[in-house]
């Protein structure tokens, strides 16, 4: 996980198409710092990182496969196959016809 978001902030303060989008996870980065040693406090779910942790993680199958360049997630456990998942436009679809969207900004 440490490893894909110093990845995605890699390329600052140039915008780049592999920024992470994250949700469950905080962090902060000093850009002043060289890649790969730019991620600070990084907090899932309110806790900080655990390197001996295992964690679940939902991808597109895009980046899941290498796609921006997130190679770190190669040969991982695959719990549910890309073909065999919904689609996310379906998800999102069935999320919004069930609840009201309530944006709020985080952090």
């Amino acid at each position: 996980l440490k490893r894909a978001l110093e990845y995605g902030v890699s390329k600052l303060p140039a915008v780049a198409g592999h920024f992470p989008q994250v949700s469950g996870v905080t962090f902060r980065v000093r850009v002043s710092e060289p890649a790969g040693n730019r991620v600070r406090d990084i907090l899932v779910n309110g806790a900080p990182l655990d390197p001996a942790r295992t964690y679940t993680l939902a991808l597109p199958d895009y980046v899941l496969k290498g796609g921006d360049g997130y190679d770190m997630f190669g040969g991982s456990r695959v719990l549910i196959d890309p073909d065999a998942g919904t689609l996310v436009v379906a998800a999102l679809q069935k999320a919004v016809a069930a609840a009201p969207l309530d944006p709020q900004v985080e952090g």
